[in-house]
Parts: C-alpha cells; sequence; structure tokens
C-alpha cells in the first residue's frame, strides 16, 4: 500500500513537471510567435517606408532630369538613377557592370578616368565638362563625390551625376562670340577701355588700350597714370592733368590731347567719359570711359586743309570759282574766287539779291539766257553757258559758267552745282 501510494505521488510529480515544462515551452513558443509577428509587422513597415523612400528618390531624381551613376575604384557602374520618363539618347543602364572605355573607347573615356582618379586621390569633389559623348550637339556636367557611410568612412565608391548644361553652354558661348566681336570692333575703331575706382585709386586699362598707347608694360615704381601723363606731350600736359583731375565734374564728357608712345609716335587721342557711379551721399565712387586714336581723322583733316588751300591756289590761278545754290533755302554760296572774278565783297545771297546782282552785272544781251538758267533749273539742257559781265570797277569780263544738278532720291531737283571762269 505504501509503495503504491509513493508510486502515485511520483506519477503525479511527473505530470506536473510535465505540464510546467509544457507551460513554459508554450509561453516560450507564443513569445516567440509574436515576436516574429511583430518583427514581419516591422519589416513589413520598413518595407513600405523603404518604397516610400524609393519612389522619393525617383522623384527626385525626375525633378532634376539629372543622371546619377555609382562606380567603384575599378570604375565599374554598380548602379544608375535617372528619369526613365525622359526621353535619352542612350540607355544608362548599358553601362552597368561595365566601364565607360569598354562602350566608348578609352580614349574618349580618358578625361572621365582622371577625373576619378583624381577624386580617390584627394577625397575631395570634382567636376567636368564635356560634349555629349554619343554625336549629338549637346554638353553636359559631370560632378563626381566621394561616397561616405553613415559613420563618415569612404566606401571606395564614387557617385557621378551628369547633368545637361547645353543651354547654359550656349549662352556662354554667344557671351564669348559677343566678346570677342566686341574686342574686334574695337581694335578696328582703335579704341580702348579704361576705368578708375577713386576708393582704391585704381586704374584699369584694357588690352586694346595698351595696344592703342603701344605700351607693353608700366615701368616699376609708376602708377599707370604718371606714366600716362609722362607719354603726353609737352603743350597738352597741362590740359590733360587738369581734365582727368577734375573729370567727375567737369562739363565737357570729351578730352582730345596728344600723346608720344613709348615707340616714339605721336598720336592724336580722344577721351571720352562714360558714367559716374556715386555713393548714397554722393561721393564720387568710379568713373569708366574710352580713349580713341584719332591720329587718322586728325592728319586727313590737316591734310585736306592743305589740300584745300592748295585748291583755292590752283582756282586762284586758273581764275575758276566754285558755287552752289540750294534751291530750298533760296540761298547762293561760293568761294573767294568767284568773289573776285565779280569784283564783289559779299559771299552769300538770298536769291531775289542774286537774280538782282546777276542783272545788275551780266551784259543785257546775255540776260534772257543765265535768266532761264536761274529762275528755271528744271529746264536746263546744256551743263556749260558763257556769258559777259560789267564789273562794278567798269570791267568786262568773259566768263564761262559750268552747271551741275544734285536730284533726291524721289527725283525732284535739290540743290545746283557749278564753276565759274573768267576766260
Amino acid at each position: 500500500m505504501t509503495s503504491l501510494v509513493v508510486l502515485l505521488l511520483m506519477f503525479t510529480g511527473i505530470d506536473c513537471i510535465g505540464f510546467i515544462v509544457r507551460k513554459v515551452y508554450y509561453i516560450k513558443f507564443k513569445k516567440a510567435v509574436d515576436k516574429l509577428t511583430n518583427l514581419n509587422d516591422t519589416l513589413i513597415l520598413n518595407q513600405k517606408k523603404l518604397n516610400e523612400s524609393r519612389n522619393q528618390l525617383h522623384a527626385l531624381i525626375n525633378s532634376i532630369n539629372d543622371i546619377v551613376f555609382e562606380v567603384n575604384e575599378d570604375k565599374k557602374c554598380l548602379n544608375v538613377w535617372y528619369n526613365e520618363q525622359a526621353p535619352l539618347h542612350f540607355d544608362p543602364k548599358q553601362l552597368l557592370e561595365t566601364s565607360l572605355g569598354e562602350i566608348i573607347g578609352e580614349h574618349k573615356a580618358r578625361p572621365f578616368a582622371q577625373a576619378i582618379d583624381s577624386v580617390i586621390q584627394t577625397l575631395t569633389p570634382t567636376s567636368l565638362e564635356f560634349p555629349s559623348l554619343f554625336g549629338i550637339d549637346k554638353w553636359f556636367l559631370a560632378k563626381m563625390t566621394p561616397v561616405y557611410d553613415l559613420e563618415g568612412k569612404y566606401t571606395s565608391r564614387i557617385s557621378v551625376a551628369i547633368t545637361d548644361i547645353s543651354a547654359q553652354k550656349k549662352f556662354q558661348l554667344a557671351l564669348v562670340k559677343n566678346e570677342s566681336m566686341l574686342l574686334e570692333a574695337h581694335a578696328i575703331a582703335k579704341l580702348g577701355n579704361w576705368w578708375f575706382n577713386a576708393e582704391t585709386r585704381e586704374n584699369y586699362w584694357s588690352g586694346n588700350l595698351y595696344r592703342v598707347l603701344e605700351i607693353i608694360d608700366i615701368p616699376g615704381g609708376m602708377d599707370k597714370f604718371k606714366y600716362y601723363i609722362k607719354l603726353v606731350h609737352p603743350a597738352d600736359v597741362a590740359d590733360t592733368i587738369n581734365y582727368f583731375t577734375n573729370i567727375s565734374t567737369s562739363s565737357s564728357s570729351t578730352f582730345e590731347h596728344k600723346l608720344i608712345t613709348p615707340k616714339g609716335n605721336l598720336k592724336y587721342l580722344k577721351v571720352v567719359r562714360g558714367e559716374i557711379i556715386r555713393d548714397e551721399s554722393g561721393q564720387f565712387k568710379s568713373i569708366s570711359g574710352v580713349i580713341q586714336d584719332i591720329t587718322e581723322i586728325r592728319l586727313s583733316e590737316k591734310s585736306a586743309k592743305i589740300s584745300q588751300a592748295e585748291l583755292i591756289e590752283a582756282q586762284t590761278i586758273a581764275k575758276i570759282g566754285n558755287w552752289k545754290l540750294d534751291l530750298s533755302t533760296g540761298l547762293l554760296t561760293w568761294s573767294d574766287e568767284i568773289a573776285n572774278i565779280y569784283e564783289i565783297e559779299d559771299k552769300a545771297h538770298p536769291l531775289a539779291g542774286l537774280i538782282r546782282m546777276f542783272f545788275n552785272y551780266v551784259h543785257p544781251d546775255d540776260r534772257p539766257m543765265l535768266k532761264k538758267v536761274i529762275k528755271s533749273p528744271d529746264d536746263i539742257t546744256n551743263n556749260s553757258y558763257e556769258y559777259r559781265i560789267n564789273t562794278a570797277t567798269g570791267n568786262i569780263k568773259y566768263l564761262s559758267i559750268i552747271v551741275g544738278k544734285l536730284i533726291k532720291r524721289n527725283g525732284t531737283l535739290h540743290k545746283i552745282t557749278g564753276t565759274i571762269q573768267d576766260i
């Protein structure tokens, strides 16, 4: 009986222990299932966030229209992101797991390889502008940046962002072309720019101005203004110093003077003052302008004056004078020699006075012919006539008059010109 009780108690204890063990394992299993369920929920949530992040990344890439590559130090493309809806002239995915050199050739790929090597060596970003590698008329900018992880460690990878800069490049090239054309125009016109900062007392000269002045460099220990004044012709030094000293208040925007270049050439220069910049208190701040070489113009004027003097001398010897009748104003003008031929002093007459003068001096037999020439120039058929005059001193002269017509574009007569010779 005692043994039976002991066995009963033993089995009862074993059963209780088994129950407890089963309960413990059940609790552990339930906890594991709950943990696994929570982990699964977390994974689903993280997957959702990852998808949202991926969508946001694609949306960002689509919004900036860039192509972003990720390459390793062997220059193999590992990943690529781009706007798949945007039209492209090549498929970026063809670069995956390969190098650019294998696609376009090592020669064309060399600048990119050198830029990536620079990023690897210095761990600093760099950029590279390049024309399209696939034959279209476009320009791109490649920005290459080392990739770091969350702990700030370099991952041995480089991101390459490709941006289309065709519009900016076109504008830049247009600016360069316009600048080149402007410089060419300045060179043709013999113009040079100058600029002065009153605050720093700094003078700026353009390259064309150096060429106009025939200056290679400014001597050491001398500023531009002092050197410029040193080259000014001695007769113009005082006026030149006065003009530049008071340039911000001078009433004249232009000034001319002579200058002797370092090569010993005499030049006539025209200074043109540009805009005067003042600060908020009205104080002179800066000014700019141009200097033009007008040597040829001034020498041409001198040559013209000499030629005019020689012409007048030749006309005096040949007793030939020139005249002009403006039909719109009725004013007759003539050279001094015609006044000498007529032996009168006045050189200009209104039309009515001209007719009276002609009739006073012209021989009576020749007046009808001259009356027709002067009063009805449209009816003139010949361009040469001869007539006689009785001068105020009683001299009889035989004259030859040659008549020319100046016609407007609309076909109407504008002026009559010609010569008169004492024959």
